[in-house]
């Protein structure tokens, strides 16, 4: 079963008397509890993708199915609160540097709870432990946490409502490598135990070929092939994805 899928959505911008094809009939599925990659270079449209299915885009033609709803003109935003998170690419500019953590984590909550305060700290603190951090971060203010902390504390703000489908636009783009290796590790256990499904958005084909079960390739707002992650690296169909695997070599042997 597919928990979230888009049919030939369309976004279109106008820039400068020109209109942008951001969106140009992109197919996309994620199977329950799978992790799909979204593979591409900046610019190609994977962040337009994440920000439509999140409602922040009003899409020019096309479909978005959560949970086989079709959300496309409803955009119910319970719906999209209670099952879908996002994982933004700088974790600093995604905290409010007036909150301290557990106060922003607090925030991702529902807002009709009937939970007392003291239920909502030891959410909070299952989160964080979760993520691998200790309680004492609860307290701090985000400026006081290292890159890899913060990355961590997203992601705990991001499980602690225990979505269907957790959504990351270049997750490791700001961390060192062994920051990186960490959190990877990470969110592959967490999927293994909480049964999550991922949206990686990547320009990085090799992260997306060790972290996905599925690769889609992304071309100037298209789909251009997609499949399984290690038969796709092992055997792409497109010429674009055999230069994307060339480039990720390159970079490999430097």
């Amino acid at each position: 079963m597919n928990i979230l899928e888009t049919k030939d959505l369309k976004v279109h911008f106008h820039q400068h008397n020109r209109v942008v094809r951001a969106l140009d009939g992109v197919d996309l599925f994620l199977p329950q509890g799978k992790t799909a990659a979204l593979v591409g270079p900046s610019g190609c449209g994977k962040t337009t993708l994440a920000r439509t299915i999140l409602g922040l885009y009003p899409p020019l033609a096309g479909k978005i199915y959560l949970n086989n709803i079709d959300i496309t003109l409803t955009r119910d935003q319970k719906l999209l609160r209670e099952n879908v998170r996002m994982v933004f690419q700088n974790s600093y500019l995604s905290f409010d540097p007036r909150f301290r953590i557990q106060e922003s984590l607090r925030e991702a909550l529902p807002v009709a709870r009937t939970g007392t305060r003291r239920q909502d700290q030891k959410l909070v603190a299952v989160s964080l432990e979760e993520a691998g951090l200790d309680a004492g971060v609860a307290g701090r203010f985000p400026h006081e946490l290292s890159g890899g902390q913060l990355a961590r504390a997203a992601i705990a703000r991001a499980l602690i409502k225990r979505p269907s489908v957790v959504i990351f636009d270049e997750p490791f783009s700001s961390l060192d490598a062994i920051s990186a290796g960490r959190i990877l590790e990470l969110l592959l256990a967490l999927k293994r135990t909480l049964g999550t499904a991922y949206l990686v958005i990547t320009h990085d084909i090799r992260l997306a070929a060790r972290i996905a079960d599925l690769i889609f390739v992304m071309q100037d707002g298209k789909i251009i092939e997609c499949g399984p992650a290690q038969a796709l690296v092992k055997n792409p169909g497109q010429k674009y994805t055999r230069l994307l695997l060339d480039a990720a070599f390159y970079r490999l042997k430097e």
